[in-house]
């Protein structure tokens, strides 16, 4: 059974705020963290379902969060987000364990779909 809890990494509060509102839309509770450390912090107690993870954060990159999810939770989903959205930036992240990447603005249908 899918957990409901979305993990929203992103220093941006628009950005944490807009993908809470639509998370909560599809049925899901967001839980927004503002760097790689509180990140950490999350993921040390619990690793939801879904990560959306932006990839610059005021203390690091956040692609380096990927293998950290995805030895703790394989089948973890993760979404990066980026306004960095060129077509190397988007198979990095997916050449190191992305499920998905959404370039920066999204839509909430974006969003949405990257849930189902």
């Amino acid at each position: 059974m899918q957990n409901k809890e979305v993990l929203i990494v992103d220093d941006e509060q628009e950005i944490c705020m807009l993908l809470s509102n639509i998370v909560k839309k599809a049925g899901r509770e967001p839980l927004s963290v503002n760097s790689i450390a509180e990140a950490k912090s999350q993921i040390k107690k619990h690793i939801p379902d879904t990560v959306f993870l932006d990839v610059n954060l005021p203390d690091g990159v956040g692609l380096d969060l990927i293998p950290v999810i995805k030895t703790k939770k394989p089948k973890a989903k993760i979404i990066v987000i980026s306004a960095h959205d060129g077509v190397e930036e988007q198979q990095e992240a997916l050449n190191i364990g992305a499920d998905q990447f959404i370039g920066k603005p999204f839509t909430s249908q974006q969003v949405l779909h990257s849930l189902s």
